[in-house]
């Protein structure tokens, strides 16, 4: 500052401005004095410097809490605190409803708290695409290529992220720790889902039935156990002069013995014994 023509003038780089003087009174010399303050005043100044402050880092903060949006609501379709949660409540920020999906949601009238309308932002990543095998034109997840190495979008877990596919961290709800090593280092303050590993030793006993040992005994054969008649008995001594006459009496069993049950012999008084003739068919 200098003092030219009576008046006070501020020199900065590049321009000269003229000052006003207000309580102050300065002397030729450029020398500035100002009136004495009581101790009370500026200890009250001060305090309404630091409320001051205050007031705008706080309003700052509400401000960046509510640019962002509710986690619980935007990924279960509903918040218990209501219009007390401090967090925006945005219906179009709502994840889609996987019975929709699938073709199984029974509340298509409106009442089903998750959304009805497919969006890529709010998709996770196709497992079968990343895989290669998704042959599916009209599949709604969500086709990007990410780095294996890359980090999981903490807005995508949040329930939305507003670069959508251009987003180059992972869109998924499903720990990669938990799923690679069977452990997660956060445990439960882990806020993605840890899904057990199905063992495939116990499906594939479970899928197959047991093999039944096989049995070292002998295939008994059937057999055909056929009655002669009594002329033709009696008259077995000497060779047929012409065609034998059919038997009376052919029964079918398993084995041998279960031809001599009493059940396969006609009812007879006499104590005859019958000739029984068997025939062993050719298998």
């Amino acid at each position: 500052m200098c003092w030219i023509r009576g008046s006070l003038y501020r020199v900065s780089a590049n321009k000269l401005s003229r000052t006003r003087t207000a309580n102050m009174s300065i002397n030729r010399t450029g020398r500035s004095s100002s009136p004495q303050t009581s101790p009370a005043l500026s200890r009250h100044i001060a305090s309404r410097a630091v409320q001051r402050s205050i007031a705008i880092i706080r309003h700052a903060r509400q401000k960046k809490q509510q640019k962002q949006y509710c986690m619980y609501y935007n990924r279960f379709g509903k918040c218990n605190r209501g219009t007390s949660c401090p967090f925006v409540h945005d219906p179009d920020k709502v994840a889609v409803c996987t019975r929709f999906l699938r073709g199984t949601c029974r509340q298509a009238d409106g009442t089903c708290p998750f959304s009805h309308k497919v969006a890529k932002e709010k998709m996770p990543v196709c497992l079968y695409f990343l895989k290669g095998i998704c042959n599916n034109s009209e599949c709604p997840y969500s086709h990007v290529y990410v780095s294996h190495k890359a980090e999981v979008c903490r807005d995508f877990v949040r329930g939305y992220c507003p670069e959508g596919e251009k987003c180059k961290k992972k869109h998924t709800l499903v720990c990669p720790d938990f799923s690679k090593t069977g452990s997660c280092p956060r445990g439960s303050r882990c806020k993605l889902h840890h899904r057990q590993r199905v063992k495939q030793g116990s499906s594939n006993t479970s899928s197959t039935p047991a093999k039944k040992p096989r049995s070292r005994d002998p295939v008994k054969r059937s057999c055909l156990s056929v009655v002669m008649p009594r002329d033709a008995q009696a008259a077995s001594g000497t060779p047929p002069a012409g065609p034998l006459a059919l038997p009376s009496f052919i029964s079918l069993c398993s084995s041998p013995e279960e031809a001599d049950a009493p059940d396969a012999q006609p009812a007879d008084t006499t104590r005859v014994k019958e000739k029984k003739l068997q025939i062993k068919p050719r298998l």
